[in-house]
């Protein structure tokens, strides 16, 4: 049974998914332009989730007023 559109519109923003059909398309020896869509954006999600987490942790540090490292 498949999933709802909806749901396998939700699944190609899950960066687990890119990172799956890449490594797959890799071990096969395909190469073409969506695993370099694949690769980008798994770079770019990585960047981007590492800058929020950085920002959400300063913050709270700052929040309950934690000091030292």
């Amino acid at each position: 049974m498949l999933l709802p559109e909806l749901f396998q519109q939700i699944s190609l923003l899950n960066p687990f998914y890119h990172g799956t059909n890449l490594a797959r398309n890799v071990y096969y020896g395909i190469f073409g332009s969506s695993e370099l869509f694949s690769l980008i954006y798994i770079i770019s999600f990585a960047v981007i989730i590492s800058i929020i987490s950085v920002y959400l942790f300063n913050k709270i540090w700052k929040k309950y007023g934690i000091h030292g490292y």
